[in-house]
């Protein structure tokens, strides 16, 4: 069975054609578990309606505590042996989607799937590799593979095992808290399946989305979690990279949209969570190396942060 996990805040525009694209699967075994996140618009009407005609639809409630939360309580009640985090505002490709994952499983040892999606950015569409190279031949890889090649961190285009799963890959946290619960997972397996194939849609054309409003407050955490990553004993390679531009990221991100008068608070913040001397040139690049210099030189110059 491969349990669908969707989280919902405020998805009334989004829910319903979803829920359609999965409902209209020629695949049968399969739930969906909605986790409704606190919505306040009528995100609940619709999915109480979908209810009265289909038994495959199990519903939770909570506060409104972020998608991590949301995910992991819906992975508490999940019953099916294959995960498959899906976001409200998003769907399934074409009705044989489900079907396909089942059988990639069922004709092989894998420890996780990844696939291509498409993109939906203001009604232009884009085929997006998992990879961020297309050069991986479809089948079964070694997961070391990873640690040389990045792959995207969140969770809807992939499918994970239920029993590799567990409680605590889950973050309290609305930011990068996806990647987190990726790179937990795949600290666990030794083996990945890749296919070409398209399994989802992912729209962003929804400015209410959790995922379009940024802040300062959610850079910063963005770079803790990605130290929490970098943390963990396998691909090391990899974590550091995103470490390191997640701590640039954070930089230009300040530098572009908070007063010069904040800069050595949030600064300091980023100097306690990533020592910048510990990015060794084997690990982040030459690109990495010259963003490394770029942050101690911006660090030097606004603020009396000298011990980077």
């Amino acid at each position: 069975m491969i349990s669908l996990i969707v989280p919902v805040y405020n998805a009334e525009k989004y829910i319903d054609r979803l829920l359609k694209s999965i409902l209209e699967q020629n695949f049968s075994d399969y739930e969906i578990i909605i986790v409704n996140d606190g919505s306040t618009d009528n995100s609940e009407k619709i999915i109480k309606r979908y209810m009265k005609k289909e038994k495959k639809i199990r519903y939770i409630i909570q506060e409104n505590k972020g998608p991590g939360i949301a995910r992991k309580n819906g992975f508490k009640e999940a019953k099916g042996d294959l995960l498959f985090f899906v976001d409200s505002d998003d769907c399934l490709p074409n009705k044989n989607s489900l079907y396909e994952i089942d059988d990639i499983f069922k004709k092989n040892n894998i420890d996780i799937l990844f696939f291509k999606f498409v993109r939906n950015v203001n009604c232009k569409e884009y085929v997006v590799n998992t990879f961020y190279d297309d050069k991986l031949q479809e089948g079964i890889h070694d997961i070391s593979y990873i640690n040389n090649h990045r792959v995207g961190g969140a969770l809807w285009n992939k499918i994970f095992k239920r029993k590799i799963m567990k409680e605590e890959f889950f973050l309290d946290a609305n930011n990068f808290e996806d990647y987190f619960t990726t790179y937990s997972y795949l600290n666990e397996c030794n083996n990945f399946y890749y296919t070409k194939k398209v399994y989802y849609y992912s729209y962003r054309n929804n400015p209410d989305s959790l995922t379009q409003k940024n802040n300062t407050e959610k850079m910063i955490k963005a770079v803790q979690i990605s130290k929490k990553i970098n943390e963990m004993p396998k691909f090391k390679k990899m974590t550091t990279q995103l470490l390191l531009n997640n701590l640039f990221n954070s930089v230009k991100y300040i530098m572009l949209n908070e007063k010069k008068a904040n800069y050595y608070k949030y600064f300091k913040q980023l100097k306690l969570i990533a020592e910048l001397k510990n990015y060794k040139i084997k690990y982040i690049g030459i690109k990495g190396f010259i963003k490394k210099l770029i942050i101690i030189y911006v660090f030097n110059k606004n603020t009396k942060i000298s011990e980077v």
